[in-house]
């Protein structure tokens, strides 16, 4: 029998700089959850366009035996509210409907949660502080690292939204390596997150209360059979459990083979009855002792709001955009997807 490819540890993400801030976490005897924190704290500096500090995050971990869940997603303001539309046609006189979820700016943020799910996922399975942790990201975000393709692409075609905020445009659309000297100050002191100058200096409708608020929360995984395994993810308002679905309406593949394209169409069918939309990081630890973590973590479209919380490097997400006008509440937290379209 093979001797297995990853014999004692493994991590995987979308770059190198964030999977090897992960295997010297393993290396110095940290476990898997200790790694995934230093993994995606490293992403949410060389990545931005795709997760960071403002936005949400989802986990799962496997220990002993048992898979626990973890949402960290934030939910809106205690001030949030639409501006009234326009009415529709054949309406009274001077009345008004909902007006239209917007897909960037402040009222398409929601409250942040990944470094609450961060300090969360250490509480409990930790051997690491928080603080020891981040080292490796405060040192990129300081000192700058180079751009990576994905980055680079991006960021000239979401130019248009930088350009709206100050602190976007200063960050995002500078020349030569990114540096985000306020992002390591933030970085610095990830325990004042819902209480320090984030909170404070997010614009309105965010007041100091709404993060002050934010708890992230431990879930039962919903999970199906596939192929002889049970597979486990994370229940709504996650998307995680749009995976399962696709996985009960795949048709069987016995007898085929990838050079049959029967094989591909099968599985495409089974994606499109349960396609959602938006980007998001992936990331995955396993220590030598058996625990796994798997997690995502997203700003959900690239560069989220576009809107960067003044002195604190902070990029807000957008997965308000998911909400339905008549959906949008406060105190609200997204629960579905909206429908595709372009960058604006």
């Amino acid at each position: 029998m093979p001797a297995p490819v990853f014999p004692h540890a493994a991590v995987a993400s979308p770059h190198y700089l964030a999977s090897s801030a992960g295997l010297v976490v393993l290396a110095q005897g940290g476990n898997a959850v200790d790694a995934a924190v230093a993994t995606n704290l490293v992403l949410a500096v060389v990545y931005p366009h795709m997760c960071g500090v403002g936005g949400d995050l989802f986990a799962m971990v496997w220990n002993e035996g048992d898979l626990e869940g973890l949402n960290s997603s934030g939910r809106l303001p205690a001030g949030a509210a639409l501006t009234p539309g326009p009415a529709p046609g054949g309406a009274l006189k001077g009345s008004a409907t909902l007006g239209a979820v917007p897909r960037h700016g402040v009222a398409a943020a929601t409250v942040p949660g990944a470094v609450a799910g961060w300090k969360a996922l250490l509480e409990r399975y930790g051997t690491m502080p928080l603080a020891e942790l981040a080292k490796p990201a405060m040192r990129l975000a300081r000192e700058g690292c180079p751009r990576a393709p994905g980055l680079d692409k991006l960021t000239k075609a979401f130019a248009s939204l930088l350009e709206r905020d100050d602190g976007a445009k200063r960050i995002y659309l500078a020349e030569g390596p990114l540096v985000q000297a306020e992002l390591a100050d933030t970085l610095e002191d990830l325990d004042a997150f819902y209480a320090g100058p984030v909170a404070q200096r997010a614009p309105a409708p965010f007041t100091p209360q709404d993060f002050a608020d934010h708890r992230a929360e431990w879930v039962e995984p919903q999970r199906t059979r596939f192929a002889g395994l049970e597979v486990g993810e994370r229940p709504p308002n996650s998307r995680g459990h749009l995976a399962l679905r696709a996985i009960e309406r795949l048709e069987p593949l016995e007898g085929l083979t990838p050079v049959d394209p029967e094989w591909h169409l099968r599985q495409v069918r089974a994606v499109d009855a349960a396609v959602d939309h938006g980007d998001t990081i992936y990331l995955c630890t396993r220590d030598e002792r058996g625990m796994a973590v798997s997690l995502n973590q997203s700003l959900f479209e690239a560069f989220g709001s576009g809107v960067v919380v003044p002195g604190t490097g902070v990029l807000l997400h957008n997965r308000g955009a998911y909400f339905k006008s008549q959906e949008y509440a406060p105190k609200a937290r997204p629960t579905a997807a909206p429908t595709a379209a372009p960058p604006a």
